[in-house]
């Protein structure tokens, strides 16, 4: 294929990836658009096109030589897993059909397709931005009872802003004078989006925020390859979270108090405010990881099944994905997936070059801190993403050891 044309073609797949990270927010927007509830829209259609895009690009440039054998192995035996657990067990709370889009896609795009940073970081940024005309309805807090906006419009708002920060700290000194323009253009309409979840959202895309300053700030790409830790700030964090650990409720009690003498009020302070009245912070998180806990105990090694856990408590999830593999899966399937993932992602972290340490920051922060609070594990799509990356060898296009 000649050059100028696979370069077309990545650039396509590039923003294919990155409509597929928006599709939340994506169908949201078109919602409320339309005159739509959250619920319903076009998630279906928008899935199931990108991803037979994606795959049709991708196998078109590079065939199958870039597909991991260790993925193709993971592949065959979460569908043997899903298929004893439906004809075994229990019909699974997913669906074939999402389990197919959310978990086994989304695992396998990182090891078929292969995208620019920059750019895959400058299309989150930009692509959600319509939503700017339909504020009203994209962050509805209609029929909620404490006039917040939906955990879902929360954490599909959040992913562009983390890109938007990100592309600041790494790629915008670096720009021309028009691609500056237009970065803070977007930016500006990013903000936006951060000031609508802070003041209405869920307190998790917070979390993630905190997480990825952290990450910025904390560690630091070397001048070849790898991953270094700045010990000033680390030992200046350790002592800082302690405190905050200790002392985290009060915290927030007081810096929610003087926002409130400014006029100013947050959802995500008011929320532990209120959760702390009530007697509970962590709206029923601990009662559910109780239940999780005891449905472990009673199947440590094989655990229950695939999604079974609404089939047998009655609640959705346990909002917490580690957890869920050790429910789900037990003692196996955590020893399977989980330890190899942390080893991998140690020897990625050792190992990697500049876009590689940003993709690894980037599908962390946006998938997650989100998922060990809330989410179904096999509705997690950036989730399972960031699994398949961690796993890829040929994912990033431009391996730039810095800038």
């Amino acid at each position: 294929m000649p050059v100028k044309k696979k370069s077309y073609t990545i650039l396509l797949v590039t923003i294919a990836l990155a409509f597929f990270i928006n599709i939340k927010g994506v169908n949201i927007i078109l919602g409320a658009m339309l005159g739509l509830n959250e619920e319903s829209g076009f998630m279906s259609i928008l899935y199931s096109s990108n991803i037979i895009f994606l795959y049709v690009l991708s196998l078109y440039i590079y065939g199958i030589r870039n597909l991991n054998k260790k993925v193709i192995i993971y592949i065959s035996f979460f569908l043997a897993w899903y298929f004893y657990t439906k004809f075994f067990i229990q019909e699974p709370r997913i669906s074939i059909t999402f389990f197919m889009v959310f978990t086994i896609s989304a695992f396998l795009i990182p090891s078929i397709a292969k995208v620019d940073v920059k750019l895959l970081l400058l299309a989150i940024m930009i692509i959600p931005s319509i939503g700017v005309f339909y504020t009203s309805n994209v962050f509805s807090t209609e029929g909620s009872l404490n006039e917040t906006i939906s955990m879902t419009a929360s954490y599909a708002f959040m992913v562009p802003v983390v890109a938007t920060i990100m592309y600041w700290w790494f790629y915008y000194k670096y720009d021309g004078v028009y691609m500056k323009t237009i970065v803070i253009l977007f930016s500006m309409i990013n903000m936006f989006f951060l000031y609508e979840i802070l003041s209405f959202g869920s307190r998790g895309p917070f979390a993630c925020l905190l997480v990825l300053i952290l990450s910025l700030v904390i560690f630091k790409k070397k001048k070849e390859t790898g991953i270094s830790v700045r010990k000033t700030w680390f030992a200046i964090m350790i002592p800082t979270v302690v405190f905050i650990s200790t002392f985290f409720l009060d915290i927030i009690f007081s810096i929610n108090m003087l926002l409130g003498k400014a006029g100013l009020s947050f959802n995500v302070l008011d929320k532990f405010v209120r959760m702390r009245g009530e007697g509970d912070w962590t709206n029923g998180r601990e009662y559910i990881s109780k239940i999780t806990m005891a449905g472990i105990i009673d199947s440590p090694i094989i655990g229950h099944g695939v999604d079974q856990f609404e089939n047998n408590t009655g609640i959705v999830y346990p909002h917490n994905f580690i957890l869920q593999i050790l429910y789900d899966g037990g003692l196996l399937f955590f020893v399977i997936l989980l330890i190899p993932l942390l080893i991998k992602l140690i020897n990625k972290g050792k190992n990697c070059v500049m876009d590689e340490y940003i993709l690894i920051i980037l599908f962390f922060v946006i998938s997650v801190p989100g998922a060990l609070v809330s989410s179904d594990l096999w509705n997690n799509e950036r989730l399972w993403v960031f699994f398949g990356f961690i796993f890829s060898t040929s994912f990033v296009l431009n391996k730039r050891k810095s800038y």
